[in-house]
Protein backbone atom coordinates (compact mmCIF):
# COMPACT_ATOMS: atom_id res chain seq x y z
CA UNK A 1 0.00 0.00 0.00
CA UNK A 2 1.82 3.50 -0.95
CA UNK A 3 1.15 6.50 1.25
CA UNK A 4 0.18 9.43 -0.16
CA UNK A 5 2.51 12.56 0.52
CA UNK A 6 0.31 14.91 2.91
CA UNK A 7 0.93 17.93 0.44
CA UNK A 8 -0.16 16.28 -2.62
CA UNK A 9 -3.65 15.75 -0.71
CA UNK A 10 -6.51 17.44 -2.96
CA UNK A 11 -9.48 18.71 -1.03
CA UNK A 12 -12.62 18.74 -3.57
CA UNK A 13 -14.31 22.36 -3.01
CA UNK A 14 -17.27 21.65 -4.72
CA UNK A 15 -16.87 24.42 -7.16
CA UNK A 16 -18.74 23.71 -10.32
CA UNK A 17 -17.43 25.68 -13.20
CA UNK A 18 -18.59 25.84 -17.22
CA UNK A 19 -17.05 24.29 -19.61
CA UNK A 20 -15.72 26.89 -21.61
CA UNK A 21 -13.71 27.58 -18.40
CA UNK A 22 -12.60 24.06 -17.55
CA UNK A 23 -11.34 23.69 -21.55
CA UNK A 24 -9.29 27.21 -21.05
CA UNK A 25 -7.49 25.12 -17.46
CA UNK A 26 -6.77 22.08 -19.53
CA UNK A 27 -5.31 24.53 -22.46
CA UNK A 28 -3.18 26.47 -20.09
CA UNK A 29 -2.36 22.98 -18.76
CA UNK A 30 -0.78 22.18 -21.71
CA UNK A 31 1.16 25.29 -22.39
CA UNK A 32 2.27 25.47 -18.75
CA UNK A 33 3.03 21.80 -18.58
CA UNK A 34 1.41 22.28 -14.79
CA UNK A 35 -1.38 20.54 -12.90
CA UNK A 36 -4.74 22.13 -12.68
CA UNK A 37 -3.79 23.50 -9.09
CA UNK A 38 -0.84 25.21 -9.97
CA UNK A 39 -2.93 26.72 -13.74
CA UNK A 40 -5.58 27.84 -10.90
CA UNK A 41 -3.75 29.30 -7.88
CA UNK A 42 -1.17 31.04 -10.71
CA UNK A 43 -4.00 32.12 -12.27
CA UNK A 44 -5.53 33.32 -9.27
CA UNK A 45 -2.21 35.42 -7.61
CA UNK A 46 -1.48 36.74 -11.46
CA UNK A 47 -5.56 38.01 -11.19
CA UNK A 48 -5.23 39.38 -7.28
CA UNK A 49 -1.93 41.16 -8.46
CA UNK A 50 -3.79 42.92 -11.10
CA UNK A 51 -6.51 44.10 -8.69
CA UNK A 52 -3.91 45.62 -6.68
CA UNK A 53 -2.32 47.44 -9.29
CA UNK A 54 -5.58 48.55 -10.76
CA UNK A 55 -6.48 50.35 -7.41
CA UNK A 56 -2.85 51.80 -6.12
CA UNK A 57 -2.89 49.05 -3.59
CA UNK A 58 -0.23 46.97 -1.65
CA UNK A 59 -1.00 43.56 0.14
CA UNK A 60 -0.59 45.21 3.84
CA UNK A 61 -3.34 47.12 2.51
CA UNK A 62 -5.18 44.58 1.91
CA UNK A 63 -4.55 42.47 4.84
CA UNK A 64 -5.48 45.03 7.46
Amino acid sequence: MQMKNKNSLKVSRGYRLRVKTHNLIKNLQVITSLSSDQVLSKSCMLYYKTILEQNGMSKTEVSK
